[in-house]
């Protein structure tokens, strides 16, 4: 058997169409044509023929791969995740899969370390995440504890409080419905789950100024107040709905004082009850 001719595909020039005995045989790319010293004229054995084929369906999972990293760094472990999802029709992909992956290495476009650095500054700088939380989502893309710690010094404690502050801002504004004690509760998990520490989460809300129009939290407070009362006042009375309607106000976080002002102001409600 001889290859008669090997011309460039139309569409990609860096695979070759590979004719043998003036019919075409199979596409490779130009590593493997590279790779088996092909030229026009050639003779060639089957067997030869079938390492051909073998080298081009090993150089797919590598385009594969290839083509992965061209939408944004990738783990080692979710680059092995990734490939062994594929179909590739070959015998042993496992092996081939880590060759692949070793090559990449090598190559350095697989790099956990630099990885980490470069996940930590995007969580950091764009999504403000905190450290912990950061931390986390490494560890569930397979990298390890020394590189995590590595790519976290790229966060340093200014940045925690500067992030962890800002959002807390952001947060209050949008809570504005909320008295000061709950909101501050409710901030603190909302930091917290964002995965910021507990030191730099009480310094930030320590910043954030929660004090609101009196009169706007004893409307607030006089709507939550209402409800609780026509809840409650079905099946109690007197001493017994105070007691239940206050808790509820303090539960919510309201002010004491701002309570029993209401209190007072609802005596009547509560009298003819009794």
């Amino acid at each position: 058997m001889k290859i008669t001719k090997i011309e460039p595909q139309k569409n990609n020039h860096e695979r070759y169409s590979i004719y043998v005995d003036e019919e075409f045989y199979v596409g490779i790319h130009e590593e493997v044509l590279i790779q088996m010293g092909l030229y026009q004229g050639q003779t060639v054995t089957q067997a030869q023929l079938d390492q051909l084929t073998h080298h081009e369906k090993e150089h797919k999972v590598i385009d594969k791969a290839l083509n992965y990293l061209s939408y944004g760094l990738r783990s080692i472990s979710e680059m092995r995740k990734y490939l062994m999802q594929q179909s590739f029709e070959l015998e042993h992909i496992e092996a081939t899969i880590e060759r692949t992956i070793e090559k990449l290495i090598q190559m350095n476009y697989l790099n956990d370390e630099e990885y980490a650095k470069s996940y930590v500054r995007t969580a950091a700088n764009l999504n403000r995440k905190g450290p912990r939380k950061i931390h986390q989502e490494l560890k569930q893309r397979g990298v390890s504890e020394s590189h995590i710690m590595t790519g976290l010094d790229e966060y340093p404690m200014t940045q925690q409080l500067e992030n962890a502050f800002d959002l807390a801002e952001k947060y209050c504004r949008s809570k504005t419905k909320y008295p000061p004690a709950m909101l501050k509760n409710k901030l603190y998990q909302y930091l917290l789950q964002k995965g910021f520490a507990r030191e730099v989460i009480q310094e930030s809300i320590d910043q954030v100024e929660f004090s609101s129009n009196p009169e706007e939290q004893y409307d607030r407070l006089n709507r939550e107040g209402e409800r609780l009362l026509r809840r409650h006042q079905r099946k109690y009375t007197g001493y017994e709905l105070q007691h239940r309607v206050s808790s509820g106000l303090y539960s919510k976080g309201y002010d004491y004082d701002l309570i029993q002002q209401w209190l007072l102001d609802k005596e009547e409600a509560f009298e003819e009850q009794r």
